[in-house]
């Protein structure tokens, strides 16, 4: 379902979500470590359903791992965006450009990143939002999925 979401979305966060689900994979399910288990499993079709356990895993750390980075992305700007309008008002200016989005005070502009985020942490369960909330890099979210895979 979200696959189908990710391909009306822009190009950099479809290449973003790419990237990101061939490092979870690669972290999670390191070549040796398939090998290892996929070898001990005797017939094809029992192969088949722990290779698709193992997808079923990876897929949702990337998932959870891409709303981290993009939860961080949001709060970030926002970060910055009110950092920079300080700084600015030392020097007497009142906001700036960007594009044709004017920063100034704490206007929407300036809040937006940190309005998104909570709009995105909202559609989490307490105990996923906590995850990332509580993770301050990425390999923190994968250890706790190393622990689901055993």
């Amino acid at each position: 379902m979200f696959n189908e979401a990710l391909k009306n979305a822009p190009r950099y966060l479809i290449i973003r979500y790419n990237s990101l689900s061939s490092y979870v994979w690669d972290n999670l399910f390191p070549n040796d470590y398939r090998r290892k288990v996929l070898s001990r499993i005797k017939t094809l079709n029992e192969r088949k359903n722990e290779y698709k356990m193992m997808r079923s895993i990876s897929d949702e750390a990337t998932l959870l791992v891409f709303i981290f980075v993009i939860n961080n992305f949001f709060t970030e700007g926002s970060r910055m965006a009110k950092k920079t309008i300080d700084i600015l008002k030392e020097f007497n200016v009142s906001g700036f450009y960007l594009g044709r989005s004017f920063f100034e005070e704490r206007n929407e502009n300036v809040v937006l990143g940190d309005r998104l985020a909570q709009r995105l942490l909202a559609l989490l369960d307490n105990k996923t939002r906590d995850l990332v909330l509580n993770s301050k890099y990425i390999y923190e979210i994968l250890e706790k999925y190393k622990e689901i895979r055993g």
